[in-house]
């Protein structure tokens, strides 16, 4: 959705005349290559996430691949306070491993 709001954004300023002129003419086309390539990225996000989820490492650690602490910058929330965010990380992450290694208490 927001892929094509931003497209319709760049054609209404290219016919407009504010600058974008080496911006294609909008076809069919345009829009279905565009949704193909915003798909093909997604999917390789998800692979690549699922794929660290089965690999040894993870099951050895137990630490998300989005669980690292410059992606957890990324997504911090300005209302949270970061430390918590990382100490409450930490303890999930020790009681993945638990769990995965089968450590875990009930």
């Amino acid at each position: 959705m927001a892929l094509g709001l931003v497209l319709g954004f760049v054609l209404i300023l290219r016919e407009s005349g504010h600058g974008f002129a080496w911006f294609p003419q909008a076809t069919t086309e345009l829009l279905q290559s565009a949704g193909l390539f915003y798909a093909a990225f997604y999917f390789l996000g998800k692979a690549l996430l699922l794929a660290h989820a089965y690999t040894a490492a993870f099951n050895e650690t137990g630490q998300r691949l989005l669980g690292a602490p410059t992606i957890q910058r990324l997504v911090w929330e300005k209302n949270k306070d970061r430390k918590l965010s990382a100490f409450s990380e930490r303890a999930a992450a020790k009681r993945r491993r638990a769990v995965l290694t089968g450590e875990a208490e009930n």
